[in-house]
């Protein structure tokens, strides 16, 4: 079999596997950026985050039965912002912030 074509099978058989899965990520520290792009059905996001100052995160969640749940402590520094967007049927979100720094926000969308 030539290196193109088992390429090309290899690269089908992945393409067709959905499963849901389960993220538990624990980030701490300054000037932190975090991107978070989930797709499919039935997936978690677990977030912890402590002293966490002037950054962003944004997950976004596309798919039926899919959560997050957060747990956000930011810090002393300037600032930071949070941005949730879940996309489909029976989604769920629960989290709490606590915010020391000058500002914070956090905003959820469930269209």
């Amino acid at each position: 079999m030539s290196i193109i074509s088992t390429f090309i099978s290899v690269s089908l058989l992945l393409t067709f596997n959905v499963f849901a899965n389960t993220m538990t990520i624990t980030l701490p520290g300054d000037n932190n950026t975090l991107y978070l792009l989930q797709d499919g059905i039935d997936n978690t996001i677990d977030l912890n985050t402590y002293d966490f100052d002037s950054g962003d995160m944004k997950i976004e969640q596309y798919g039926n039965y899919n959560s997050v749940d957060l747990d956000i402590t930011a810090g002393t520094g300037t600032g930071s912002s949070f941005y949730i967007y879940q996309y489909g049927n029976s989604q769920t979100y629960s989290g709490s912030l606590y915010c020391g720094a000058e500002w914070c926000t956090m905003t959820v969308t469930q269209p």
